[in-house]
This record gives C-alpha cells, sequence and structure tokens, in this order.
C-alpha cells in the first residue's frame, strides 16, 4: 500500500485578530526551524488595530469620568430631595400648627375680645342712660347748665353707636373673618400638601432619570472596556509564540489550495482566522495508508506494518495499525471506479530529523503470520 507521513501531534497556528485592518507579516520564523515552546513564531504590523486600541484606552478613561460625574450628580440630587421633602414637609406641619394656634388660640381670644367689648359698651350705654337723667333732673332743678346736659346727650349717643359697633363687630367676625381666616389656614394647609406630593413626585422621576443615566453610563463603560480588551488582547496576538515545541510548517506548503494561494512570508497578508502554520512534533509521526476495497476487510487493528520512506529507500521501520477507516475516500481522479480505505498505522518514536510529515512512503501490511514456513520467490513456483 502508499501513503504518506503526518505527525500525530499538530498544531494550528491561526490568526485570531479579527480587525478591519488587513493584517501582514512583519516577521516569521523559517519554515523547518525547530521551536520550543515559547519561541517566537512571527510577527504583524496592523497600525489600524493600534489605533484603534489606543482611541479604545481613551474612551475607556472618557466613560469613566462621565461615570464618575453621574454618580456624583445622583449623590447631590439625591441630598437635594431629602432637603426640598423635609423643608415641604416643614412647610405641611407649620401651616398645621398655625391652623391649631388659630382654632385653639386666636379664635376663642377673639371671641372673647369682641364679647367682652360689646359687654362694656353695654355697660357704658346704661351708665350714659343714667347720667342723662341724673342730668335732666339737675339742669330742671338749674344746677347744671344745657351745655353739660347736651354733653350728656352726647355721651348717650356715642354710647349708642359704640354698642351697635360691638354688635356689628361680631357679626363681621362671625360671618365673615372667621370664615376667611379658617378658609385660608385650611388653604395653606392643602397647598403644602400638595406643595410636598408634588417634591415627591418631582424628585422620584429626576432620581429615576439619574438612576437611569447612571445604569446607562454603565453599560457603555462596560461596552467600551469589554472592547478595549478584546483590541488589547488582538494588539498581544500581533505577536505570536509557540504553544508547544516542535517544527515549523507554513500553511501555504501543507494547506488547501486557498492556503497555497498565499505563502507566507514577510509582508504577506494574513487575515482574521487564516491558518498561518502548523507546528508538528515529528518525534511521534503516523502513517496513512490507502487499502484497495478488495482487501481492507483483511486489515485490523493490532497488525504490523513495514513502512518504507521514500526519504530513507534502505530503512524499513515497523508500524502498528491502529485505526481503519469505516468509509471509502473520494474518487480517485484517474479511477472512479476504484474505492481506497484510509488506514492509519503508528509509525516507532524519534524516527531522526530528516523524517518529515507529507513525506511520501510504502507499506507492506502483514496480515497474518504462518511459524516455520518456507518462503521462496514466486517466479519459482510452476505447475506441472
Amino acid at each position: 500500500a502508499e501513503g504518506d507521513l503526518v505527525a500525530k501531534d499538530n498544531t494550528d497556528i491561526v490568526n485570531v485578530i479579527e480587525h478591519r485592518d488587513d493584517e501582514r507579516i512583519k516577521r516569521i520564523v523559517e519554515e523547518g526551524s525547530w521551536v520550543e515552546a515559547g519561541d517566537f513564531l512571527y510577527e504583524l504590523s496592523a497600525p489600524g488595530l493600534v489605533t484603534d486600541h489606543e482611541d479604545s484606552v481613551a474612551k475607556v478613561r472618557e466613560g469613566e469620568a462621565t461615570l464618575e460625574e453621574a454618580k456624583a450628580n445622583l449623590e447631590i440630587e439625591i441630598d437635594t430631595a431629602a432637603s426640598e421633602e423635609a423643608k415641604a414637609q416643614l412647610d405641611l406641619e407649620l401651616a398645621g400648627l398655625a391652623h391649631k394656634q388659630w382654632e385653639q388660640g386666636t379664635h376663642p381670644q377673639m371671641v372673647r375680645d369682641l364679647e367682652l367689648a360689646f359687654e362694656k359698651t353695654q355697660r357704658e350705654l346704661e351708665q350714659a342712660q343714667r347720667e342723662l337723667k341724673f342730668s335732666k333732673e339737675l339742669f330742671a332743678q338749674e344746677f347744671i347748665s344745657r351745655t353739660e346736659l347736651e354733653q350728656d346727650e352726647i355721651r348717650l349717643i356715642e354710647a349708642e353707636n359704640a354698642i351697635e359697633t360691638a354688635k356689628l363687630d361680631i357679626r363681621v367676625y362671625d360671618n365673615y373673618e372667621k370664615v376667611k381666616s379658617e378658609k385660608e389656614m385650611l388653604s395653606d394647609i392643602k397647598q403644602a400638601e400638595e406643595e410636598l406630593g408634588r417634591t415627591i413626585s418631582k424628585n422620584k422621576n429626576k432620581l429615576k432619570l439619574m438612576k437611569a443615566k447612571v445604569i446607562s453610563e454603565e453599560n457603555e463603560l462596560l461596552q467600551r472596556r469589554t472592547r478595549m480588551e478584546e483590541l488589547a488582547r488582538m494588539r498581544e496576538a500581533m505577536v505570536v509564540e509557540a504553544p508547544i515545541a516542535g517544527i515549523v510548517l507554513y500553511s501555504s506548503t501543507i494547506g488547501n489550495r486557498r492556503e497555497r494561494w498565499y505563502p507566507m512570508r514577510k509582508g504577506a497578508e494574513v487575515r482574521g482566522g487564516w491558518r498561518v502554520m502548523v507546528i508538528t512534533n515529528t518525534k511521534e509521526m503516523l502513517v496513512n495508508l490507502y487499502v484497495h476495497e478488495s482487501r481492507i476487510n483483511d486489515i485490523a487493528p493490532g497488525q504490523k506494518v513495514a513502512v518504507t520512506v521514500n526519504a530513507r529507500p534502505d530503512e524499513v521501520f515497523i508500524a502498528k495499525i491502529v485505526e481503519k477507516k469505516n468509509s471509502a475516500m473520494q474518487e480517485n481522479s484517474t479511477n472512479p471506479h476504484m474505492r481506497q480505505y484510509q488506514v492509519i498505522a503508528e509509525m516507532p518514536p524519534n524516527l531522526g530529523d530528516d523524517i518529515r510529515p507529507g513525506m511520501n512512503c510504502s507499506a507492506e501490511i502483514f496480515i497474518r503470520e504462518i511459524p516455520q514456513a518456507l518462503a521462496v520467490p514466486i517466479q519459482s513456483v510452476h505447475t506441472v
């Protein structure tokens, strides 16, 4: 059977930078070099990525400042809202106290004052009536003059007018001033209650908006930080080191048609997701053998295989079959009617640095062994 060598352990090195910029190789390790884990592999040039990362850092700092400002404004507004609500609550309490003061103090005192004034004018009227009566008797006996009599008459008129004024003051207070004062105070209480409600509602809405702004700024900052970290990771990925030890093989050498179309060299374009190279560990190798469908049923894992590598035609390596594919390979381009199956055999370790993946080889598969059998060349066997 014919076949080719592959490394048992291969590690694809893929460009993980997903950016609008077209990354290009700035420097790259020579193909075929042996590298240890941590050794330099390649470096990309991506000026647009560097600029975007620096811009993202500036945007994060700007977002942090904006968020701190929004938080500070929120704290100030919380204190202001508490102060405004406390003032509105105090105004309401003062309006209630003013009403109680009027109801339990000013109003009763006013009623007593009016009643006292009425009682006083009533007594003064009675006194003026008695004095006028007495003055008339004295005037009739010519003990006083007419002028003195007229003065007593004037005092009686004033007393009568005073009592009418006192009565009027009581009516005016009961019907108007008392009603007016009580309504004004009740209105002050109602306005203070409404003002307190408006203040609470206004502050609630304002704080809600400011809290929403803080949350919005936090989300915006989170997005900016995520983008900055993403760009930072991509920027770090501009310089790539070997994750394992092995031989470096370019994707343009061992890859598919698209990969072969873009040779890996200095200045070459490398897009995001493209495989740049493969690190293969040649200390452990496998051989892919292609067995005709007529013989595939004779093959089983564990069978020995004698492998001859074209690069070392004078040396035979004993391998062991580890896997047999259950489905045929794609049609042979030269013979579409021929079906072949892939058989994988494990080569002995440490074949040497000159044995590389991709080398062609031929193999003989030992289907079974017959001990103590006489072997002769097929040409010496004839039928008689």
